[in-house]
């Protein structure tokens, strides 16, 4: 393909530092080895660039041998085709698409130029391919899919198991007659013409592609990392990956106090599972789910927040209550088709605690019931310490001293 696409592209000399003299477009329609093959088998600056064979006194042509007497009337042939050339200036060579008006190449016009039969223009499904709203990634996934890149295509994205209730899925909600056709082009050839309702809801044109993607997902999950997924667990990852898009994940985070951005995972849909968003405040205005309404159904996201505990040290009467919520300014949340579990509040002991002034240095060394706790907080329950390292060894000595002082007085009790 590279020389018919070369073939389309002439030079506009500049400098000529480059630009072939032979094999590139630069002068005329063609190259100059096209042109003139008998001077250039014997020439000795076959790869020279133009700047390398111009000089101010003219060209600087070098050949191997003696001209013979019709060589000689084809280097006149040459010279004279040359006097077009007005001498090199001293802005760089520029690439010049012959193919478009302005010389600026767009696939556009490369496509229609190799697409010579005109065979697939009419049929091709192309905007359900890269009209869609899905990461570049599966869009370069459905047209190899469509080119039939994949050998085991038919049985694992049309006539499986799994690939059948997911069609089925769609195809109630969407309330059509649907008979699987023999290959993914007549899929989408058909499907064209199936669930539209509107231009406002579009997500119906995702339906097939994002069927194919959660197949090639759960297909590479089970060959290579050895997981395999319920029915159930399939049709809600192709569910969150229709509805979710970068257009929802907006409006949830200006629903849940402000959108900031979205994770690079979520956008490129490396996993199904769940979306991590970024939002402004400490959480208060997070809910617990949201709920995605279209007709004949309603898609409900569970969230819960990802935000770091704060520690505050010091007697601060003035402090109001967010302090004792946690979480910075700028907190996580994602959602998942699973429900997350939240521990359950338990009555607790008051305990005074002094904090070190800022001269003072806790410099002891944490008992194993600390370094346990430490360990789990920061592993199961996601709480940094980033900054507050010395606060919270104090913090938790300071239990543990008064968990030891309760079972010293506990067994006092029970000695007669």
């Amino acid at each position: 393909m590279w020389p018919d696409f070369n073939a389309k592209v002439t030079f506009r000399v500049g400098t000529g530092l480059k630009t072939s003299f032979w094999n590139e477009i630069w002068l005329g329609d063609v190259n100059l080895r096209i042109l003139f093959p008998d001077l250039y088998i014997i020439s000795l600056q076959q790869n020279d660039t133009i700047a390398q064979m111009w000089s101010p006194q003219g060209w600087d042509l070098m050949f191997r041998m003696a001209l013979n007497d019709w060589e000689v009337g084809r280097v006149a042939d040459l010279l004279h085709a040359l006097n077009l050339f007005p001498g090199t200036v001293t802005e760089p060579d520029k690439p010049v698409w012959r193919l478009h008006s302005r010389g600026v190449f767009i696939v556009k016009s490369c496509y229609w130029e190799r697409n010579t039969n005109h065979l697939l223009t009419t049929f091709w499904p192309w905007k359900l391919i890269w009209k869609i709203k899905v990461p570049l990634k599966v869009a370069c996934f459905t047209w190899l899919v469509i080119r039939r890149a994949w050998k085991c295509y038919k049985e694992e994205l049309l006539h499986c198991k799994i690939a059948t209730d997911l069609w089925n899925l769609f195809v109630c909600i969407l309330g059509v007659n649907w008979t699987m056709p023999r290959t993914t082009f007549e899929v989408l050839t058909h499907w064209q013409g199936i669930g539209k309702r509107g231009s406002k809801e579009d997500w119906w044109k995702n339906i097939p592609v994002c069927i194919w993607w959660t197949l090639w997902k759960e297909r590479n999950g089970r060959c290579f990392e050895g997981k395999v997924s319920s029915s159930q667990e399939i049709k809600m990852r192709c569910l969150s990956f229709i509805f979710l898009s970068e257009k929802r994940f907006r409006t949830i985070g200006n629903h849940c106090g402000g959108w900031i951005e979205t994770e690079e995972e979520t956008k490129l849909r490396n996993h199904l599972k769940w979306a991590r968003i970024r939002v402004q405040g400490d959480g208060s205005k997070i809910p617990k789910e949201v709920s995605i309404k279209s007709p004949g159904m309603i898609f409900v996201l569970q969230l819960w927040t990802e935000t770091p505990a704060r520690l505050y040290t010091g007697e601060d009467k003035g402090s109001n209550s967010s302090h004792s919520r946690g979480g910075d300014q700028n907190g996580n949340f994602k959602h998942a088709n699973k429900g997350s579990s939240r521990p359950n509040s338990r009555d607790a002991e008051t305990v005074n605690i002094q904090s070190p002034s800022t001269q003072e240095v806790v410099d002891t060394e944490a008992s194993n019931w600390v370094n346990s706790h430490i360990l789990e907080l920061s592993k199961h329950q996601r709480v940094a310490f980033v900054g507050f390292e010395k606060e919270t060894l104090a913090l938790l000595m300071r239990i543990d001293e008064r968990k030891t002082d309760l079972k010293k007085a506990k067994r006092r009790q029970l000695q007669p």
